[in-house]
C-alpha cells in the first residue's frame, strides 16, 4: 500500500511539473514559457506526501528485488524474457541448467517440461553463484539450512500470501522434515498462509546446479484461479 501512495503521489508532483512548464499568454497574448520552479515542486511533493494516509518514507537504499520475497519470485523467465511461467500454489519446480520441471505436490501425473535455460524474477541464472543467489534473497546464517549433501534451504512465510517474511531455520528444519513425510507443511507451519521452500545446489566452483522451490498454501489451485 505505501509504494501505491508513493507511485500515485510521484503521478501528482509529476502533473504539478508539466503545469508549471507550460505556456501562459502574457498580456500582449503572445505564449510566454514560464520556468520550472524545483523548489516548489518539492514543496507541494512534501505537503502530498505528508496528508497521505498511513505513509512512511522508505529508505532510500529500499529494493524489493534484492531485499524482499514476493509473488513476484513465483515467475522464471527465459534468459531473453521471451517466454515466463509462474509456479502456482500448492506446486513445485526443479529448475537446470537446460530446462525446467514444474508439477503439483503430490500429484501422481509427470511433471510438465519447459525446455530452456531459464533465470529467477531476481534475475539470476546458472550463470550466478549459489552464494550470488542466496545473498539476492538477504537470507543471513540464521535462516539457512544446509543438508549433509551441501543442498542449501531457506523459505518464507505469508500470514495473507501478500507480504512474506523470512523463516527461521527452525522453521525451515520443521519444513524439510515435514516435506519429507509427504504431511501437510502448512498445518504444521499454521501460522502461515503461503510458504515458499527453496533448494539450491551447487557445482564444486560454486555455481548454481539445480534450483528448486516448492509453493505451498491454504489455497488450492482451483481457487487461484477463480479470483
Amino acid at each position: 500500500m505505501n509504494k501505491w501512495i508513493k507511485i500515485i503521489s510521484l503521478v501528482m508532483v509529476l502533473g504539478i511539473a508539466v503545469t508549471m512548464c507550460g505556456c501562459s499568454d502574457d498580456e500582449s497574448g503572445k505564449k510566454t514559457e514560464q520556468t520550472l520552479d524545483e523548489e516548489k515542486i518539492n514543496k507541494e511533493y512534501d505537503e502530498i506526501m505528508s496528508n497521505a494516509e498511513g505513509y512512511n518514507a522508505l529508505p532510500e537504499d529500499y529494493n524489493p528485488i534484492v531485499t524482499e520475497f514476493t509473488n513476484t519470485d513465483f515467475q522464471f523467465t527465459w534468459l531473453d524474457n521471451t517466454n515466463a511461467y509462474n509456479l502456482p500454489y500448492n506446486a513445485y519446480t526443479t529448475i537446470l541448467p537446460d530446462k525446467a520441471y514444474v508439477n503439483f505436490i503430490n500429484s501422481t501425473n509427470e511433471p510438465i517440461l519447459f525446455e530452456g535455460t531459464y533465470q529467477n524474477a531476481k534475475g539470476y541464472s546458472f550463470n550466478n553463484t549459489r552464494d550470488e543467489i542466496i545473498a539476492s534473497y538477504n537470507v543471513g546464517s540464521d535462516n539457512l539450512y544446509v543438508s549433509e549433501n551441501d543442498v542449501c534451504t531457506f523459505g518464507f512465510g505469508s500470514t495473507d500470501g501478500v507480504q512474506y517474511s523470512i523463516l527461521s531455520q527452525a522453521e525451515v528444519q520443521t519444513a524439510i522434515q515435514v516435506r519429507s513425510s509427504g504431511a501437510n507443511l502448512v498445518e504444521s507451519l499454521p501460522s502461515y498462509h503461503t510458504i515458499a521452500i527453496i533448494d539450491l545446489s551447487a557445482d564444486q566452483s560454486g555455481l548454481l546446479s539445480e534450483y528448486k522451490m516448492y509453493c505451498y498454501s491454504v489455497e488450492t489451485q482451483q481457487d487461484k484461479l477463480d479470483h
